[in-house]
């Protein structure tokens, strides 16, 4: 039969207690390393959020507010689109091809950010743009002319690749549009509206190197802006429409 020591009734206190504490102290540091990691992924979740989404929108995303959908009553939309991509890249490695795709829309995404323009988004080398969407700005049509020479002359700062040269038609239109969220799992901030379509026009039946520009964005640039005048062009599902050049600031 074993026989324990006697201990006094405050030692057993002490211990009480002592354990007490050592559990609370273990509960206590994982508690606070799950709370800490649970901050550090909500803070990489809104970071995505904010690398896909305009920042005016997330909080709104977050909210749990289904339909995220806005009208905006005067914007501009610039498209741009690089020239024979295809031959031009048919004899290149698929890692060369991104590594220069990704050099020329880096440089896009840093000249947007500086004027505080939206990129909505790039498909295949076409390059899409909005300005005064989704915050409304008075001066969107002057600050897309800008962006878009500052783009043609980033182009020709690039250094030609085994002796090509990529080559951009710039295509600009200002109207109003609807711009909203779709889509559930992977969600998008996208933009519709004729004013849209009338800009991929602008772009499709441009020239390479240039910034071809609708009336209605002329008319709101041309104060700030010299401008050639086209002529009436020929648009695709529209009737002849008067287009221009952007030549350069005033």
């Amino acid at each position: 039969m074993a026989h324990g020591y006697d201990v006094s009734e405050a030692v057993q206190t002490l211990f009480f207690f002592m354990n007490m504490s050592i559990s609370s102290f273990v509960i206590f540091l994982f508690a606070g390393y799950f709370v800490a990691n649970a901050a550090s992924e909500r803070q990489r979740a809104d970071a995505l959020l904010l690398n896909t989404l305009p920042k005016e929108v997330v909080p709104v995303l977050k909210s749990g507010q289904e339909t995220i959908a806005d009208y905006f009553e005067t914007s501009t939309i610039m498209f741009c689109d690089m020239v024979g991509s295809t031959p031009m890249f048919e004899d290149m490695k698929p890692a060369e091809v991104v590594d220069w795709l990704n050099e020329v829309f880096t440089m896009f995404d840093k000249l947007t950010e500086k004027y505080g323009l939206e990129k909505i988004r790039t498909i295949g080398d076409n390059y899409m743009v909005a300005a005064g969407v989704p915050t409304p700005r008075p001066d969107h049509a002057t600050a897309m002319a800008s962006l878009a020479l500052e783009m043609l002359q980033g182009l020709n700062d690039i250094p030609a690749r085994a002796g090509k040269s990529m080559a951009f038609r710039f295509g600009i239109n200002s109207g109003p549009v609807v711009a909203g969220i779709i889509g559930k799992t992977k969600f998008q901030y996208d933009i519709w509206g004729d004013t849209v379509n009338v800009a991929s026009r602008m772009e499709s039946h441009g020239e390479a190197g240039n910034v071809h520009i609708s009336a209605a964005t002329h008319d709101l640039i041309k104060d700030e802006f010299d401008c050639l005048y086209r002529g009436k062009t020929p648009i695709k599902g529209k009737d002849d429409m008067d287009t221009w050049y952007i030549v350069g600031p005033k």
